[in-house]
């Protein structure tokens, strides 16, 4: 998603004559700077810049972007470069019994490290290392996939003993599987809270008890850690990106680093046409974000993008709520054999990370073995709705509801209320609007085989009428079929996508999921099936972005371009407290520690997407300022600045 933060940010606190400068430039100049959000990294090491080969291919060298001058040089082996490790991107590859080493000196206390690690051999494997200046029998920290038997990660502290250490762990899950995938981990060593913190994908994984002080560092090594400070447990697989502070991040600080450092995991999915949600039977506790050009092949389910709290996740929708400024998704929190009261929700800022952030409540209507299954969106002119299968009349039989959010914040929902005619046993219930009329897709389970079925409302709690006229040749003869998501791909051309669940007879030959068909007359007729290309097919939600993808990152006034009224919507605020999230009165960043307070990150947001989008042509009355006077405004605007203080 178009991310706040990538690709850096201005000076947060300093310089501010690059603003002005910015703004008076020319046209097609725009504010970016490839450096993480949170300054001063201690060292910082990515596989795009700074990696010095030598003979064959070896890499001899990879250089510190920091600025501090803490230099990799090879010490043993033959570590290669390898150009598309990950979505095109590079990364220096280990192969057993590769490491670079560097003189680093000081304290590491956040650490954050993108890297794959293959599941062979039994032993240990570390993605890097810090060696004790007092040579005890373990490192002063490291970054480990372990065995592959164990399939878990973790970080470790060291104490202050002169001659002997304790290991300080925070372990990721024992029954996942870490290896073969590329993924973003973090580690928070904070002597002052004790702990030692795990993240993974950003998100806490794990925390322990921590050493007290940390042990100081003399020297650091990528593809390997110390153990008496000689090396060890080599890594066999990919570094991507190393990037080390001295000290404890905030967990602001936290997010905003691990959301720029999600460059690697598929760049701007926004750049591509269309974005889904999926889930798979095997990983049920994650949310899986595709993408795709032509909504047929679609990529980016290499690394999940969860777990979101404590439920699984199942039939996951989402949506773009353009007034939050959020990604919003919508879920099936438990199996079909645990009774359930509640669905799950979570939002993003990215699209990227997910933050678990409650429930919606079920439990008013349902009786005998609840049931609360398969949510979808749908935004009508009041707002955001979504329609789930409920069982409300015992023995876990669904029926169609509807829920919405009675607050802004998504907090507070209403009483669930059910859609008026249709039978019972129905499920996958899927919206959409045309002419100001409602086209409610769902799946029958009480035909045999089950069917996808096409009803019709001018309300969305109806009464709904199933109208033979409609249904066309969609419905494929001969096999069960359920949950039907029916995307507009542009015009009269519309696609729609089901899950064809075995045993039984089969669409397609080996084909149990990820099917389509397409309409290009409105949806009166249909095509035959095909088979959609993608690592993860289960119940798909899908937005053609073209249509109903978020709004451009820094166009709060919403006409499609980023420019000096947007600007001047930042301004007129500036170091005032204004509803959060009210991107018409300049808050343009969600800030947990300040909401809806006007400043800095704000006009970052601004001027790091300075004349993206397409000028709205001319009206007659807008007043486009002078450069003299864009300027005169800037210097006015700096007399306002002042650093945050939280």
């Amino acid at each position: 998603m178009r991310r706040f933060y990538s690709g850096g940010v201005v000076c947060r606190y300093t310089a501010h004559i690059a603003v002005v400068l910015a703004l008076v430039g020319p046209a097609s100049a725009a504010v970016s700077l490839p450096t993480p959000p949170v300054a001063a990294p201690a060292a910082w090491y990515r596989a795009d810049m700074g990696v010095n080969l030598g003979v064959g291919g070896q890499v001899n060298q990879w250089l510190d972007q920091s600025g501090n001058g803490f230099d990799l040089t090879l010490a043993q082996g033959a570590p290669t470069f390898t150009s598309n490790a990950i979505n095109g991107m590079p990364a220096v590859s280990f192969s057993g019994s590769d490491a670079l080493v560097g003189n680093y000196t000081g304290e590491a206390a956040t650490i954050f490290v993108i890297g794959k690690a293959e599941s062979v051999g039994g032993a240990a494997q570390s993605f890097a290392g810090g060696r004790t200046s007092d040579n005890v029998a373990t490192s002063a920290w490291s970054f480990q996939a372990d065995s592959p038997g164990a399939g878990r990660a973790f970080t470790r502290a060291t104490t202050a003993d002169v001659t002997t250490s304790s290991s300080f762990h925070a372990t990721g899950l024992a029954a996942e599987n870490i290896f073969d995938k590329h993924y973003l981990q973090a580690g928070r060593l904070d002597t002052a809270l004790g702990s030692v913190e795990l993240h993974k994908q950003g998100f806490l994984e794990s925390a322990g008890a921590s050493a007290n002080p940390l042990r100081p560092i003399d020297q650091m090594a990528l593809g390997a850690t110390y153990s008496n400070n000689v090396l060890t447990d080599f890594l066999t697989g990919d570094v991507n990106e190393v990037l080390i502070y001295d000290r404890v991040l905030n967990d602001n600080e936290m997010s905003e680093v691990q959301s720029y450092l999600t460059r690697w995991f598929g760049g701007d999915p926004t750049q591509n046409n269309y974005i889904a949600a999926s889930w798979v039977a095997d990983t049920d506790q994650n949310l899986f974000m595709l993408q795709s050009a032509d909504a047929q092949t679609f990529t980016g389910a290499y690394a999940s993008h969860g777990p979101l709290g404590s439920d699984v996740v199942r039939d996951p929708s989402i949506m773009f709520d353009q007034a939050s400024g959020y990604w919003w998704t919508v879920y099936t929190a438990a199996h079909w054999s645990v009774q359930s009261d509640h669905l799950g929700l979570a939002r993003s800022k990215d699209g990227v990370f997910w933050d678990n952030v409650g429930q919606i409540d079920t439990s008013s209507v349902i009786s005998g073995n609840p049931r609360s299954w398969a949510p979808e969106w749908i935004e009508d002119d009041d707002g955001w709705h979504v329609v789930v299968g409920l069982s409300s009349n015992g023995g876990g039989i669904l029926e169609m509801y509807e829920v919405h959010p009675t607050d802004a914040g998504f907090t507070n929902w209403s009483l669930p209320e059910k859609l008026t005619g249709l039978q019972s046993d129905v499920v996958d219930g899927m919206l959409t609007k045309i002419d100001g009329k409602f086209l409610l897709w769902y799946t029958d389970k009480t035909s045999n085989p089950w069917t996808n079925v096409l009803a019709t409302s001018d309300s969305i709690t109806g009464p709904y009428t199933v109208d033979p006229l409609l249904q066309g040749n969609w419905q494929p003869v001969g096999a069960s079929v359920e949950g039907p998501y029916v995307v507009n791909i542009e015009g009269d051309h519309w696609r729609m996508f089901f899950d064809q669940p075995g045993p039984g007879t089969k669409l397609l030959p080996g084909v149990s999921f990820g099917l389509y068909m397409d309409s290009f007359d409105g949806m009166q007729t249909w095509g035959p099936p095909a088979q959609m290309v993608s690592p993860a097919k289960r119940h798909l939600s899908i937005m053609n972005l073209n249509i109903s993808g978020p709004p451009l990152v820094g166009d709060l006034n919403g006409d499609g371009f980023v420019g000096i009224e947007d600007l001047s919507l930042v301004l007129s605020n500036w170091n005032q407290t204004v509803t959060p999230g009210d991107l018409l009165l300049g808050d343009a960043f969600d800030d947990p520690l300040n909401p809806g307070f006007i400043g800095i990150e704000d006009l970052n947001i601004v001027l790091t997407n300075w004349n993206a989008g397409t000028p709205p042509p001319p009206s007659g009355l807008a007043v486009i300022p002078e450069p003299a006077s864009v300027v005169l405004w800037g210097v006015f605007g700096l007399t306002l600045m002042r650093r945050r203080t939280v």
